[in-house]
């Protein structure tokens, strides 16, 4: 099979707030084996000449074309955009999802970070890293001037220039890039040849399915360019919500100064008087009766976590912690939200970081403050427990478009399910599998062990004590999700202070043997991943992830007991996220191999109504989020119930095709504004209604 890979590369006007995806001004291309004439000489069109998506619809229908691309999910949508100003938006868009279902695009950022993953250093990575320049100076040796002085930012200048009549370094520049793009994906291929890294699916005639590519790349990039399409489509914000929780932390933060004024720690400055904050740590220790939490240079904590965990004890120091925090939540998340009240908000998703998540970032979408510490004071209202004060929800500010509806669809329990899965893959009988299949919740299963009471009295407890359940519950959920991860009592210490509980070590070692009695599968991960270790004192470790393949290397012992299951669902989201974002966008079947026609017809029953469908009910709709197990999407309002149900169908498939031992659920909830409270609402009808919290749900 002779395979032609073809460097490519455009240049656009500049990105502008709300605007992702910029006009395209010209494409270059660099095709050494191609038929055109003088084929060694890289090419450049320019966007009036008409010929730009002809041509790249023509080697997309080419079965032997390979397109190389340094960050190809910016590139691709510019010309689904440009296809768009054409009129042929929709036809350039399913060629370029079909062609990335075929694994016709190369993505060099990508197999860069997939070559970190597998060296272990992609963390330790430092701005820059993986931009073109970086690459070429990597793989070719080469510095190329990605300066000021250069026409990078400069080309919507010469939108209505011909190209004859550009300055000599304005083509230089442009043509250049596409050569590099060519000459750093061959020289990455010889690289992954190298590491036996190159992907290893062929086609029936013994041949390489996806060629030129590394382990996990062309899976990848499908996520990637799904992730660019949601930050370029974005999310809003409501003024009037936005302004409201600006209020209330400002509330908050003047409220606690005459405590921390009697904590007598600050400086007239506003620095901290750190010996003072030490003493001051020691003793609401020692009013408590534990031991002194320590950094590792042997110094009392003063972190967070460890101040919230005091507060019973010292007041001042929980207010200090919440302090901070309110002040973190009004200038990180609150302050830049304003945008997001007269355009969209578009955060920057980064397709991969070491255990296969994706990340996002200005602002981070992914960890939203949720509340106040779990260990927020709690009153009793005539036998009803509740917070004293209302928790700050930051979620709530982002909302639904004119005449939308979001969803949020998430799985339960996926990181346990995940977790199930891995271990009955390594052939170790699991509990906690067991507990799915019989449709038992672990953490109330688990709680009702450490509250030493029968199952169903543990459950009947969360109405007729509330705050007993949520606090034996919370020791259940830091467990369970802390160790698995392969944290001994030490560590679980420092861990569970995040989730409010505050631990002697006897108190830890008790319930770390807890948990591995419960869950006998356990013990037999750690022994197989201590196995993997090596190096001095069995420092560092390398896995293949099940399903994808992907490879992670030079690994702590704890990041490797999170990464297999940990991986295997960002492996499941991602794909999920893929093919919800190909049904928004085209209306086809995503389910059904490359995206097949929808068919004449699909019916969703509702409780004995028939809606027929020509096409996906998801269609119109937007992914705007997808923070590791859950999907957060945009319907228009007449559909949202269908599209709702629609992602909780993708969502369950895709689970069972890629962890097919573990049964798997997923539950969708509509909702004017994101709300982690929201629960599902149903008409007679059976169809989803959307959730308000003014109405309490109703």
């Amino acid at each position: 099979m002779a395979v032609r890979v073809i460097g490519m590369d455009t240049e656009t006007a500049l990105i502008q707030p709300g605007r992702l995806i910029p006009p395209l001004v010209c494409m270059t291309y660099y095709d050494p084996n191609g038929p055109e004439p003088d084929p060694a000489k890289p090419k450049i069109m320019h966007v009036r000449g008409g010929g730009i998506i002809p041509l790249f619809l023509s080697w997309l229908a080419d079965p032997d074309v390979i397109i190389a691309i340094h960050n190809a999910p910016f590139d691709l949508a510019v010309l689904v955009e440009e296809g768009d100003r054409l009129g042929r938006g929709e036809e350039v868009l399913r060629a370029v999802f079909k062609g990335l279902d075929e694994g016709k695009f190369r993505c060099s950022k990508i197999a860069e970070q997939l070559w970190h993953i597998y060296h272990g250093t992609l963390q330790y990575l430092k701005k820059g890293a993986l931009t073109l320049l970086a690459l070429v100076e990597k793989y070719a040796g080469v510095t190329i001037n990605k300066g000021e002085d250069t026409w990078r930012l400069r080309y919507w200048d010469l939108v209505d220039t011909p190209i004859r009549d550009w300055p000599k370094d304005a083509i230089d520049y442009a043509v250049d890039d596409a050569v590099w793009h060519l000459v750093v994906r061959l020289k990455q291929v010889e690289e992954f040849e190298r590491l036996n890294y190159l992907d290893p699916e062929t086609r029936p005639d013994g041949n390489p399915l996806h060629p030129f590519a590394c382990v996990d790349e062309v899976r990848q990039l499908q996520a990637a360019f799904a992730l660019h399409l949601q930050s370029a489509w974005g999310i809003r914000t409501d003024l009037t919500r936005v302004q409201e929780l600006a209020v209330q932390l400002a509330m908050e933060i003047e409220s606690y100064k005459p405590q921390l004024e009697k904590l007598g720690i600050f400086r007239d400055d506003g620095t901290k008087n750190m010996k003072l904050l030490y003493a001051a740590v020691e003793d609401a220790c020692a009013k408590a009766g534990i031991e002194v939490p320590r950094t590792p240079t042997g110094k009392p904590a003063t972190d967070g976590d460890t101040f919230t965990a005091l507060q019973d004890t010292t007041p001042a120091l929980g207010a200090l912690s919440k302090s901070a925090h309110a002040k973190k939540i009004l200038t990180t998340f609150v302050t830049p939200a304003m945008f997001g009240t007269r355009y969209p908000i578009n955060s920057s998703f980064n397709t991969l970081v070491m255990t296969g998540r994706p990340s996002s970032a200005r602002p981070n979408l992914y960890n939203q403050p949720r509340g106040w510490p779990a260990t927020l004071e709690w009153v009793d209202d005539g036998g009803v427990v509740h917070p004293a004060k209302p928790a700050v929800n930051v979620r709530r500010i982002f909302t639904a478009r004119e005449g939308c509806t979001l969803s949020s669809t998430d799985y339960g329990s996926a990181e346990l399910r995940a977790l199930a899965q891995v271990c009955h893959a390594l052939g170790f009988r699991s509990n906690l599998r067991q507990m799915f299949i019989d449709k038992i919740d672990p953490l109330t299963k688990f709680g009702a062990r450490l509250a030493r009471m029968d199952f169903d009295e543990f459950k009947a407890l969360k109405k007729t004590d509330q705050h007993a359940y949520k606090e034996k519950r919370q020791r259940a959920k830091a467990l369970l999700y802390g160790r698995p991860g392969g944290l001994g009592a030490k560590t679980f210490i420092t861990y569970a202070r995040g989730y409010g509980v505050l631990l002697t070590l006897p108190e830890s070692k008790a319930l770390i043997q807890e948990v591995d009695d419960e869950f006998p599968e356990l013990p037999q991960y750690f022994a197989m991943i201590n196995s993997l270790m090596e190096g001095e004192g069995g420092g560092f470790g390398t896995i293949r992830q099940f399903w994808s393949g992907r490879i992670r290397g030079h690994s702590r012992y704890t990041a490797l007991c999170n990464s297999f299951f940990q991986g295997l669902v960002s492996d499941i989201i991602k794909r999920v996220m893929y093919r919800v974002c190909k049904e928004c966008y085209l209306g086809v079947n995503a389910l059904d191999g490359n995206g097949v026609p929808w068919g004449e017809t699909r019916s969703v029953s509702t409780s004995g109504a028939i809606t027929t469908w020509t096409h996906s009910p998801l269609l119109d709709s937007r992914v705007l989020v997808t923070p590791y197990d859950e999907l957060l999407a945009e319907h228009p309002t007449p559909r949202a119930s269908d599209g709702a149900k629609r992602i909780e169908e993708i969502m369950v498939k895709t689970a069972e095709e890629m962890a097919p031992d573990v049964p798997w659920t997923a539950e969708a909830v509509l909702m004017n504004a994101w709300e982690k409270e929201a629960e599902p609402r149903f008409d007679d009808d059976g169809n989803l209604m959307a959730w308000d919290s003014a109405e309490g749900g109703g």
